[in-house]
């Protein structure tokens, strides 16, 4: 039993005896504990995946639960308390619609600690610390906190997989839904973009009463749905926004955490209490938000904040060496800084490029709307170029050479205030097992749309200071929405249109049944040797073009390929191979399933870690 079961099973005595004498905390109602079992139906066409596991038993302590996802007035209120108190949130670090809409662009980083902002906010005890000592409140960075940095007795705190599912089913079982089989847009605001057999909602497709032009995300007022709520009295279940969980996804440990609900615009099939997706922790979308619980023992302990003082085993990395600065078209240095954080006071125009200097293994982050990554520069330097579209120019023209998606983040690079970050890593965080493959803001190679008509030569290489590095000899249409860049950028959502973000995808020129563009590939190179042992990919999933590829060959620099076979869904497909030291790989001989549609990666991985 790891730390977090025992931790829960502790309270169980406590939380039995105190549940019903105490009144849940104002905006919460109690979850009773106990143990939920049974299977998930399935309707024709549908299959079990991790996603969505046929049966399965959940078992919790009693807690408290918010009835609705967070405000953005909630969210509001706390962030700025967290803000003069020595938190790294505010409340322009998230968004939202209306002060009753839940809030959004939230990664999970930031919800934990709002959750933490709260409890103090409140006299409490916080929930989550930097270290298992338990010493130092988590109110600053991106840290992958465990199970023993975790105070499960007091504070608010995000629920576990089980805890919202539990919750959400509100004591049913062998249901599709908190309130049974069957959904419509009276129950839930969500996208019936795909219709099951067990889709009630009419012609429409985004909810006909929220889904008002020029006005997305289609958020509704949390608590508009009264006969969609759980027995519990849990609200927004199926639909409105997806909730960030504490749980690492079993499946990626250490990488993915657990998201758990549907949005205004995710599909019927997702709406399922007991489907499940997985998100970097650093990532924040339109379509995510969270909720809060809280265990039952300490409800009322007034408690005196923790130390502040970090023991020094535990302390993060330092920015070292490293010299961040914002460089202008003709060379002049506008911003610069050696603290690991810059600050820019000015609107970014065209020509502008971030640099930062100083090591060979970087953590940057180019923006607070993009996921930090975690680089390698042989040159111990690296140039990003402030996408085109950021100073006016949208970057999505298919036939001009544009380095990025047309939106590496929603609203990155825009305004007149930016904050870059950049550190070097930890060597836990560099050579750990992880996705090598991953990097958040590779760039594009240039391309030639004249002399390179469909893709036939590999493209001018300007990306070679940072790395991993994907790609491509052919990207459809030449548009920066297909590039190779998009499926190494750590957004695995497959579904949904195309040229929303995050959706970006690569696809080659040409499909059309058969090999896929005969010559067609994508190149990811690692720069440096990685030793790998699984390879994962998820497909384009989108029923417009109802189409994928069945077979890719993927050739290694040691002169070595396997063969895997993805199958049609939207989900991670991972692909044990044997253990092997490479400094790239390329996905090749790529074979649709049928004649027609489009087909694409989302996203490509390599598991494993570089050699030292």
């Amino acid at each position: 039993m790891n730390l977090r079961n025992l931790a829960l099973c502790g309270l169980v005595f406590v939380a039995a005896a105190t549940a019903f004498a105490q009144k849940p905390p104002e905006g919460m109602v109690l979850i009773p504990g106990g143990t939920n079992s049974g299977t998930n139906p399935l309707a024709e066409g549908e299959i079990y995946s991790d996603g969505y596991p046929e049966k399965y038993d959940l078992k919790v302590s009693s807690f408290y639960m918010d009835k609705y996802e967070v405000t953005k007035a909630q969210w509001d209120e706390v962030a700025s308390w967290a803000k003069d108190h020595g938190y790294d949130i505010g409340p322009d670090s998230a968004s939202g619609k209306a002060d009753d809409h839940p809030v959004y662009m939230v990664s999970w980083y930031e919800a934990v600690k709002w959750c933490n902002a709260r409890s103090q906010k409140e006299g409490l005890k916080p929930a989550y610390y930097t270290s298992p000592t338990r010493k130092t409140v988590y109110k600053k960075g991106e840290l992958n906190i465990e199970d023993d940095c975790v105070d499960w007795s007091t504070g608010y705190r995000l629920p576990t997989t089980d805890e919202w599912e539990y919750a959400a089913r509100g004591g049913l079982s062998g249901k599709r839904f908190s309130w049974g089989d069957t959904i419509s847009h009276d129950k839930a605001n969500y996208c019936a973009y795909i219709k099951p057999e067990y889709d009630e909602s009419g012609g429409t497709r985004y909810h006909p009463k929220y889904a008002t032009k020029n006005a997305s995300p289609f958020t509704s007022p949390v608590g508009s749905f009264e006969e969609g709520k759980s027995a519990y009295g849990v609200y927004d279940t199926a639909g409105n926004l997806q909730e960030w969980c504490w749980s690492w996804h079993p499946k990626w440990p250490g990488s993915h955490r657990v998201i758990r609900g549907s949005s205004w615009d995710l599909h019927t099939a997702n709406c399922r209490v007991g489907f499940s997706l997985s998100y970097l922790p650093g990532s924040s979308y339109y379509s995510t938000g969270f909720r809060t619980c809280k265990s039952i023992a300490q409800e009322g302990a007034k408690v005196a904040e923790a130390a502040t003082e970090e023991p020094p085993e535990s302390k993060p990395a330092s920015p070292g060496a490293l010299t961040i600065a914002v460089v202008d078209a003709d060379g002049k240095t506008v911003a610069e800084s050696t603290t690991g954080t810059l600050e820019v006071d000015r609107k970014y125009v065209k020509g502008d490029r971030i640099v930062v200097t100083g090591a060979e293994n970087m953590a940057v982050r180019v923006d607070p709307r993009m996921l930090e990554a975690i680089i390698y520069s042989p040159k111990k330097k690296i140039t990003y170029p402030i996408p085109s579209w950021a100073q006016g120019a949208y970057g999505s023209n298919p036939t001009k050479y544009t380095p990025y998606p047309r939106r590496p983040a929603p609203q990155a690079f825009l305004g007149e205030k930016h904050v870059i970050t950049a550190r070097i890593p930890t060597e836990k965080e560099v050579y750990s097992y992880r996705n090598v493959a991953c990097n958040t803001m590779d760039k594009r190679d240039r391309r030639d749309p004249e002399t390179d008509a469909g893709g036939r030569e590999w493209p001018e290489k300007i990306a070679d200071d940072m790395y991993p590095h994907a790609c491509s000899n052919s990207e459809w249409r030449h548009s920066c929405i297909y590039a190779a860049r998009n499926a190494i950028d750590g957004h695995v959502d497959s579904t949904g249109n195309h040229h929303g973000w995050p959706r970006q995808n690569w696809g080659p020129y040409g499909n059309a049944g058969g090999e896929a563009r005969p010559g067609a590939a994508l190149k990811v190179d690692f720069g440096r040797p990685v030793e790998i042992d699984k390879l994962a990919v998820v497909v384009r999933y989108n029923p417009y073009q109802n189409n994928h590829w069945k077979e890719a060959t993927v050739r290694f620099s040691d002169g070595s390929e396997v063969k895997i076979n993805p199958k049609y869904n939207g989900e991670r497909q991972a692909f044990p191979i044997e253990k092997r030291t490479v400094k790239w790989m390329k996905f090749t001989k790529l074979i649709d399933r049928r004649e027609g549609g489009y087909a694409a990666f989302a996203e490509v991985e390599a598991w494993g870690k570089p050699v030292r």
